[in-house]
């Protein structure tokens, strides 16, 4: 029971974070990760390391590509923006 608790708790918790990242997008039209570095870095919870929160940032960008949300508008990484699927 307390693990269904937490993951239902996670689901919530990437999905703010992913309406917070489509927003941001939404009124700026594109963003590189240290953009979204910045707006979320300081939200997650204080108990995950530097590393964690990279990592996390990475898994919420990934899961609303391959929703379909969001894509790269370059095949470079190094200069590319994520955008909004249209």
């Amino acid at each position: 029971m307390l693990s269904e608790i937490v993951r239902n708790s996670r689901r919530f918790d990437n999905k703010y974070y992913q309406d917070m990242i489509v927003d941001y997008l939404q009124k700026f039209g594109k963003a590189n990760r240290a953009d979204f570095r910045k707006l979320l870095l300081d939200k997650f919870p204080d108990e995950l390391s530097e590393k964690q929160k990279e990592r996390k940032i990475l898994t919420l960008l990934t899961a609303l590509k391959r929703q379909g949300v969001i894509t790269t508008d370059s095949d470079n990484k190094q200069i590319s923006h994520w955008i909004l699927v249209k």
